[in-house]
């Protein structure tokens, strides 16, 4: 027979989802401002070695 899960339980995994889906969130928005940064003092080194 087919077993039914408690409230609880299906309440448990979603919270662990969306916490989940907040972390990862946060990570690539941590990920992208990091490649910004690197991109902008890239551009900075080439200007240089270009001016010399």
């Amino acid at each position: 027979m087919i077993e039914q899960y408690s409230i609880e339980m299906i309440l448990s995994y979603a919270v662990l989802g969306v916490g989940a889906l907040i972390i990862f969130g946060v990570l690539s928005l941590f990920k992208d401002s990091i490649e910004k940064k690197q991109k902008k003092i890239s551009r900075k080194v080439k200007k240089k070695i270009l001016k010399k």
